[in-house]
């Protein structure tokens, strides 16, 4: 079964996963950690949509499989965050990179281990209109909501502040487009636990993808947009 759902969530999967191969194939020809850190976001978060879209999909009238990827879908939410903040740390913060990383990857465990504590309180529903959504417990959703908001709000603030104090235009320019990339992805994610029409399920993965295309454009600025023989070393 298809419902609305699972095909906006289908096609946000497809392109974040083009995104991912996109910047995986940048990384393999210069080793740049910039390549690196959006693959690893891109392509986390493209498994992410695509289990959702299992979920509200051919699973969708199968509540513990729907459940089960859901579950599944959040684990590689964390993973994206957790591997994405290493970029901005590694900017600001390199020293304590590692250190940042390790204790992201803990706050990802213990927010998990809350998440399938609660799955059992977990209860999907399906709209007349094909929309597919989940009722979910309060503390599962604040788990989520403050521990994505934490960690998107502290890497847009570092890219902010470098665009602010960086006098090279690329880099001001790159900073401020990953910075905005960064904001619509923390507006589009809670946009989702109120979907309850059709246009507003597209609406919340178009601004998804939007953030996405920010960030693209923040990650290539220089490759697009100077000449080859003009182009700044990328930080």
């Amino acid at each position: 079964m298809f419902t609305i759902t699972s095909i906006s969530t289908g096609i946000t999967s497809l392109f974040f996963l083009i995104s991912s191969i996109s910047t995986f194939r940048s990384w393999r020809k210069n080793k740049d950690p910039l390549f690196l850190s959006f693959f690893y976001f891109f392509f986390f978060f493209g498994i992410m949509q695509f289990m959702l879209s299992l979920a509200t999909g051919i699973f969708s009238q199968n509540t513990s499989a729907s459940n089960a990827c859901w579950m599944i879908a959040h684990v590689f939410v964390f993973l994206a965050i957790s591997n994405f903040i290493r970029f901005p740390i590694h900017i600001k913060y390199p020293q304590l990179e590692k250190k940042v990383f390790g204790f992201a990857l803990a706050i990802s465990a213990i927010a998990l281990s809350i998440l399938y504590l609660k799955l059992p309180e977990v209860k999907p529903f399906l709209l007349d209109n094909g929309v597919y959504n989940w009722i979910i417990p309060s503390l599962s959703g604040a788990t989520i909501g403050i521990t994505v908001s934490i960690s998107f709000i502290f890497s847009a603030w570092i890219f902010v502040s470098e665009g602010i104090h960086s006098q090279d235009k690329v880099i001001k320019a790159k900073s401020f487009l990953i910075a905005i990339g960064i904001l619509f992805f923390l507006i589009g994610g809670p946009t989702h636990n109120f979907v309850k029409t059709p246009l507003l399920n597209f609406i919340a993965d178009f601004i998804l993808i939007l953030g996405s295309l920010f960030m693209l454009f923040g990650v290539y600025f220089s490759h697009v947009f100077i000449a080859p023989e003009k182009r700044l070393s990328d930080k």
